[in-house]
């Protein structure tokens, strides 16, 4: 898992399709839906003949974990505002550090724009109700150096993880940290719900035993895409690039004990939905499989690992430069195109590069686009 942090966005991508008609090079998409679409309920049947099945150019994993879906959504996502962003980012500071907050410790730094500096380089920021990075800026060592364990939130709660600052099991980590989002961002995410889904435990830097936390984001109970696509689109404006990229949905935190939070990374701004459909029928995880045997090349062979449905998007941002000016022109454009941001249902076909990189390739499952994402 910590390829999270790993993935590079680049313009080199490699893979190997067939020479349909429906491949867009520039966008390495392919649209096809030479398949009927099905109820929501029925998305998942026939999926027990699928599972361990090779097909040639790809294979699917032994166990194909099914999710209990009723309803699925299109669904544009823009980013909330507040009258007095100043109170706003006093109330965010203070629900997250608990009893450490001491309010002589912000400072606005720009329009729209506080810090929180706290003791041994503790510095957080608050950006237009958007809680950014939050981290200990003279201790930046808590990248890993020697894995000892993956874990998940909801199958391996009674772990045993002897951290830096004391004994503590994978599920009372989990507790403790869900208080931490309960109390800070529950209050801002509306119909979004945030809990730890993956655990990552390992030596830091500085030869510490930490827990690396993803939590994931749901949307009425299906996940949000969590990890990042090294798929992007060049737009030219011009002084500038805009880019267009999926964006993925998580939150990362760092904890060298059960209560003691040592890095902090929010992917998700708080959002508010808007133009919200319903969809009443969708490309069933059979279809999306028939799409892939029809369309990936046959001297292919992806040995899918995971299958999920996740809703995924598009976003539009710019790309950052070093001008004060430049960037206050992007500050106006990032938010009138992250309203251009559209969530749909998809499914994903998750695997591993011989680096342990984790990838996918997705069909969207109501138009049927395939996307093949390699770095």
């Amino acid at each position: 898992m910590k390829s999270i942090k790993s993935f590079i966005i680049t313009l080199g991508l490699t893979f190997l399709l067939t020479s349909c008609s429906q491949i867009e090079n520039d966008k390495n998409t392919m649209q096809n839906t030479n398949v009927d679409a099905v109820p929501i309920e029925h998305i998942y049947d026939g999926y027990e003949e699928l599972q361990g099945k090779d097909f040639g150019s790809f294979s699917l994993p032994d166990k194909i974990q099914v999710s209990d879906v009723d309803k699925l959504y299109s669904f544009s996502s823009v980013g909330k505002t507040v009258a007095d962003v100043e109170q706003e980012s006093k109330h965010y500071f203070k629900e997250f550090l608990g009893d450490s907050y001491d309010e002589a410790n912000i400072k606005k730094e720009k329009e729209k724009v506080y810090a929180y500096y706290g003791e041994n380089g503790y510095t957080m920021f608050f950006v237009e109700c958007m809680p950014m990075n939050a981290y200990y800026v003279d201790h930046p060592g808590y990248a890993c150096t020697e894995t000892l364990g993956t874990y998940y939130a909801d199958t391996d709660r009674d772990i045993v993880l002897d951290l830096a600052k004391g004994e503590c099991t994978v599920g009372e980590l989990c507790d403790s940290l869900s208080e931490v989002i309960s109390r800070t961002f529950y209050p801002l995410y509306g119909d979004f719900e945030i809990y730890p889904y993956i655990i990552d435990y390992y030596f830091n830097e500085n030869m510490e035993k930490v827990a690396e936390v993803t939590c994931a984001v749901r949307y009425k109970g299906v996940n949000m895409e969590i990890f990042f696509s090294p798929l992007f689109i060049v737009e030219e404006r011009e002084e500038y690039q805009v880019i267009t990229n999926y964006v993925p949905s998580h939150m990362i935190f760092a904890l060298d004990g059960k209560d003691s939070i040592t890095f902090f990374a929010n992917r998700f701004a708080p959002k508010d939905e808007a133009d919200a459909e319903e969809i009443n029928e969708v490309i069933s995880l059979k279809g999306a499989v028939e799409l892939l045997e029809e369309n990936l090349a046959v001297q292919s062979h992806y040995q899918f690992e995971e299958v999920y449905l996740y809703y995924c998007c598009k976003n539009r941002r710019p790309s950052p430069v070093n001008d004060e000016e430049l960037n206050s022109k992007m500050d106006e454009d990032f938010f009138k195109d992250a309203e251009l941001s559209r969530f749909e249902p998809t499914w994903c076909f998750m695997w591993h590069t011989s680096e342990g990189e984790g990838q996918y390739i997705k069909v969207n499952a109501v138009t049927g686009e395939i996307t093949v994402e390699v770095g």
